[in-house]
């Protein structure tokens, strides 16, 4: 009699294991099938649409998508909304298709968390272009508007530079008169303070 029990019992505890090791089969499946199709360059799409290795086209929301080919190592898409100083970046593995960069611009330059992929879609690396500044976008919106220029608008005669290299600065071009935007004003601002460090009248290039 024990031994019955005892054999019930074990063939219980195996096929509990058994169910077990199904199911966390079938989790690490589904994630992994998740993850590699998150984010997928559509070629198809591109080569039906593309004209000599671009193609635009405009949201339902009037977002405008730009893709283009950089053969042989990467496709690149921006998504730009109307008015908006800010564009989303991406670039996709060009064998593979999965994203390889994606972050966003603020004019010209990359802010905030860009992620950067394996060719199987994995993340590898992580980088924050903010983390010098400590007078953050947010700041020199702010301190623009008590010049009542709106950087957050995106217009023609207004742009916004930030450096790479050396201390943290900032860039503000703005016109002097709204009706000629290439004779501008030209302040450099220290990224850590908000200091205006140097002002100054430029013309701007057409």
């Amino acid at each position: 009699m024990f031994d019955k029990m005892k054999c019930l019992i074990l063939l219980t505890l195996a096929f509990t294991q058994a169910a077990c090791q199904n199911v966390n089969h079938q989790t690490i499946n589904e994630t992994t099938q998740k993850d590699s199709t998150m984010d997928i360059f559509d070629k198809e799409r591109f080569n039906a649409g593309q004209i000599e290795g671009e193609f635009t086209f405009v949201l339902d929301d009037s977002t405008e998508v730009r893709q283009w080919v950089s053969a042989p190592t990467h496709y690149v898409e921006q998504q730009m909304k109307p008015n908006s100083p800010y564009t989303s970046y991406k670039e996709y593995h060009y064998g593979s298709g999965f994203l390889k960069i994606s972050g966003r611009l603020f004019y010209d330059f990359p802010t905030g968390n860009w992620l950067e992929y394996d060719d199987r879609g994995s993340r590898i690396a992580e980088t924050n272009h903010d983390a010098r500044y400590a007078f953050s976008l947010q700041d020199l919106d702010k301190k623009m508007q008590t010049l009542n220029v709106n950087i957050m608008l995106k217009q023609n005669g207004v742009e916004v530079l930030r450096t790479d290299a050396g201390d943290p600065k900032y860039t503000v071009l703005y016109p002097i008169n709204k009706l000629n935007p290439y004779d501008v004003n030209q302040l450099i601002i220290d990224g850590g303070t908000g200091e205006t460090l140097e002002t100054s009248t430029v013309k701007r290039r057409n």
